[in-house]
């Protein structure tokens, strides 16, 4: 996994400053190191649209992921493949401000997941989840959980 830039504190905010202000929020990596990274975004064909138009807006996180309701990104693109549809599928490149990021670990079977009452520690901008199924550890999942820490950047359609 590459950094985005080599200061990437010069990169920001990666969402225009004037889409916070017509909301109202102040941007959640103020004054923060964003620790950029380009990652993988697979989903299902019905989401596009609305991450084109919206980007990935936290009020519509899924809550039942592993780790919380987050934008769940990866560095390796054939995790991404398991969270898209039947042909033709979509993947979304994404520019990541990771910020500080905390490890965390996931043994199955577990009956649920963490779900919505997950939040990383105070401080902590973003988590490094890995889980393991029936003993094998699977690929680090990045987890970020507001609005602003993530912008597609392109968007890969393609038949498999």
């Amino acid at each position: 996994m590459k950094s985005l830039y080599p200061n990437p504190n010069e990169r920001y905010p990666l969402v225009d400053s004037e889409a916070f202000k017509q909301q109202g929020r102040g941007h959640p990596m103020f004054g923060k190191p964003v620790n950029g990274f380009d990652l993988f975004h697979g989903t299902k064909k019905d989401a596009v649209p609305s991450i084109m138009q919206n980007g990935f807006d936290d009020h519509f996180f899924n809550p039942k992921g592993y780790f919380g309701a987050g934008a769940y990104f990866a560095d390796d693109p054939a995790l991404s493949m398991s969270f898209v549809d039947s042909s033709p599928s979509h993947m979304f490149v994404c520019n990541v401000a990771l910020g500080t990021t905390n490890d965390e670990h996931y043994n199955t079977p577990r009956t649920t997941a963490l779900g919505t009452d997950f939040r990383p520690p105070h401080g902590v901008d973003s988590i490094k989840g890995r889980i393991t199924y029936s003993g094998i550890l699977r690929q680090a999942e990045y987890i970020v959980y507001r609005y602003g820490q993530c912008k597609a950047t392109y968007l890969l359609r393609f038949d498999h």
